[in-house]
């Protein structure tokens, strides 16, 4: 990061010297020429780490192409295979793990011989390799096996999570539906019993409905409406006696009682539907 840094400053300072726009004076030569050598001393001593770093990664690039280019033409034995390599240029070492058949003394000989053609002869060349080919093909199988078993069972326990997300839905939504089917034998059970209260009442309706008061702008979302309707007039205390009534009989206290009456009635059947004194 911080070589970046000085690079890109770098690069500023070659633009505006090459544009050569209007800049500010310094104070004098002196302090000029100061700035300048403390700019490119700092540019001189971010260039020696970048300089290393470069030549590292090069150094570690060849190398590890070299070592790639030997295993793939002088390992590409039919009943031997490289299970995996380690390769290290700052060490000049290849480790490699081979499994099948066994490479004897005189072949891993003849091995490191054959370096000199990729221009590897100063690097080590070590062979892990078991004495028995079935212990191998065995540990191979094993890793294998061990393996499968890891993604199954991740895939497993992924699907298990799934499965129980769609059983909690579905529960969830047996659970609601229950709740419905109780909330609606409640509310026949509440139709049955003002009908058998008011037998003039010919249609009932009950509904969960959402209020909104202007005077404080407040929402209630459990309020329960119960709109009757008579085709005699009821009396006139029916509409309290109602709302007294429900909510003792559903134990919820927002409930609003609405009673719609016939349009035309005379006074005489409104004075006939006045509780007695």
């Amino acid at each position: 990061y911080s070589i970046n840094c000085v690079y890109i400053a770098f690069s500023a300072v070659l633009i505006v010297w090459v544009i050569h726009p209007e800049h500010q004076k310094f104070v004098d030569k002196v302090t000029e020429k100061r700035v300048k050598r403390t700019l490119s001393l700092v540019v001189f001593l971010t260039m020696l780490p970048s300089i290393y770093l470069a030549i590292h990664l090069v150094k570690h690039e060849v190398f590890a192409s070299k070592a790639a280019a030997f295993m793939k033409n002088e390992l590409a034995l039919p009943e031997s295979h490289v299970a995996s390599s380690n390769i290290d240029a700052e060490r000049q070492l290849i480790e490699l793990n081979m499994i099948g058949e066994v490479i004897d003394s005189n072949q891993l000989k003849d091995l490191k011989k054959r370096l000199f053609q990729y221009d590897l002869g100063d690097a080590s060349l070590i062979l892990h390799q078991s004495k028995n080919q079935r212990i191998d093909i065995s540990a191979l199988k094993s890793n294998i096996v061990s393996d499968l078993y890891k993604e199954n069972l991740m895939a497993l326990e992924e699907k298990n999570k799934q499965l129980n997300a769609k059983d909690e839905k579905i529960r969830k939504l047996e659970s609601g539906l229950k709740l419905g089917q109780i909330q609606k034998a409640t509310w026949l059970d509440v139709a049955h019993e003002i009908s058998t209260q008011y037998p003039e009442v010919e249609d009932i309706y009950l509904s969960e409905a959402v209020q909104w008061q202007k005077a404080n702008g407040k929402v209630a979302d459990d309020l329960i409406i119960l709109n009757v309707q008579s085709k005699l007039p009821l009396p006139d205390d029916a509409e309290a006696k109602m709302t007294a009534w429900l909510k003792v009989r559903i134990k919820n206290d927002h409930v609003k009682v609405v009673i719609d009456e016939p349009i035309t009635s005379t006074p005489e059947q409104k004075k006939a539907t006045k509780p007695k004194k």
